[in-house]
């Protein structure tokens, strides 16, 4: 790390809010150190990472570890990168938040053509008096038992569970095609998806452009990703692969183009399924509309792109 961190911190200038201004400070002193040639840390050093790094980088004597010190504080800085909490000057990929927002320009013409109130706190304003007549109305509902399935018994909100709505013969119909469908762990499914279909040649490294040459770990991060399980769950809950191998392959492999991509690359084994004809012509989200009342047509393409509708990602 000492090889590359003096010449990141010298080339980029981070920036973040008040929440994050401790992880500044500690990112200017590292810097201001890295130039002086200092080894020592002064005893009132800044430390925003969590506590189990401080109680690594503090010795039972009191005194500052400066390797430790250094290396937490650059974890904590990728951290907050990751977060959204700081960001860099003049990057792409690291923006301040709000320059994801419309400008004024831009959004001024759209809020008075949908009739918003010009500013957030108007806005929140009638919302709040909404808020508080739909919730009057709601409790004055509930006191006189006026609300179907919903009770306030021994100081206790009670609903009652949602009956279903599907048919006795939709039941059985969803029961026999679940009786059809294999017993399939979600690892092998993967694995068999990627040797049918080719999708993981679009994660390539960021460096090299080469693909991944450990399939095992890339599907488990794209799993981690999918499920929210988080990187260190993922790795305690699969055999051949650790944490830092996953932590690597995210770094290098794992990108929203790179997802897109890999969309794109499923998407398009979709539409060469017999089936997908059932769905339309592909022009929209099958969430959105299907066409119910007639039947498929056999010489109906269906189209293999992006959705125009849903911005430029794939269905």
């Amino acid at each position: 790390m000492r090889k590359f961190a003096p010449d990141l911190l010298e080339a980029l200038q981070f920036r973040a809010g008040k929440g994050s201004a401790k992880t500044i400070a500690a990112v200017e002193m590292l810097r201001d150190l890295n130039r002086s040639g200092k080894r020592d840390l002064p005893p009132d050093a800044p430390m925003p990472f969590r506590k189990e790094w401080r109680k690594i980088v503090v010795g039972d004597d009191g005194k500052i570890n400066r390797r430790l010190w250094e290396i937490a504080t650059i974890a904590h800085l990728r951290n907050k990168l990751r977060s959204g909490d700081v960001w860099v000057e003049r990057s792409a990929g690291y923006r301040r938040f709000d320059s994801y927002l419309l400008s004024d320009p831009k959004a001024k013409p759209i809020v008075s053509a949908l009739g918003l109130p010009p500013t957030a706190s108007e806005w929140l304003e009638q919302r709040g008096r909404e808020l508080d007549w739909r919730l009057k109305k709601f409790a004055q509902r509930l006191k006189r038992d006026a609300l179907e399935g919903v009770r306030f018994r021994d100081g206790r909100l009670q609903i009652s569970p949602i009956r279903t709505i599907a048919t006795p013969d939709a039941e059985v119909l969803a029961d026999r095609l679940d009786a059809m469908m294999p017993r399939i762990r979600i690892t092998e499914l993967l694995h068999e998806v990627a040797q049918e279909t080719g999708f993981l040649a679009a994660f390539t490294n960021l460096r090299t452009g080469e693909a991944c040459p450990n399939e095992n770990a890339l599907l488990a991060t794209i799993l981690a990703d999918a499920t929210n399980l988080g990187l260190s769950r993922m790795a305690a809950a699969s055999q051949g692969v650790t944490r830092d191998q996953l932590l690597w392959t995210h770094d290098a492999y794992i990108r929203d183009d790179s997802y897109r991509a890999a969309l794109a690359v499923l998407i398009n084994a979709h539409h060469r399924l017999p089936f997908s004809r059932v769905w339309g012509d592909g022009a929209t989200s099958s969430s959105a509309w299907f066409p119910t009342d007639r039947s498929a047509s056999t010489t109906t393409l269906v189209s293999a792109r992006p959705n125009g509708a849903f911005d430029t990602a794939p269905i």
